[in-house]
């Protein structure tokens, strides 16, 4: 027999509603939301502190080292879950397109 899961899959979109890029990755939704209080419980998960930091890091070398601190926390997590998540082959695309891109 099906999975609760697979039934609700074959009868209509499945997206995530979490932070949590473990989930994400588990159930393979079709897509993923990517608001700020699910940004927010993303970024107190000691595993993704280095992805975290990591956009942070990026954002200040994008809009430089005299920027507000506040910019440059916005500029970093907004795109944040979605470039790491788009990263790894088991998550496919999430949380849409991202309007930037970086390059190291």
């Amino acid at each position: 027999m099906a999975s609760l899961l697979d039934q609700l899959s074959a009868m209509t979109v499945v997206v995530a509603d979490t932070g949590d890029l473990e989930a994400i990755r588990k159930f393979t939704p079709r897509d993923a939301t990517t608001n700020p209080s699910l940004i927010l419980a993303a970024a107190q998960i000691p595993a993704y502190q280095n992805l975290i930091d990591e956009a942070l890091r990026s954002s200040r070398r994008l809009i430089g080292d005299n920027a507000p601190v506040e910019q440059v926390v916005r500029e970093a997590l907004a795109p944040a879950v979605p470039v790491a998540a788009d990263r790894s082959p088991a998550f496919g695309r999430i949380g849409g397109s991202s309007s930037s891109s970086s390059s190291s």
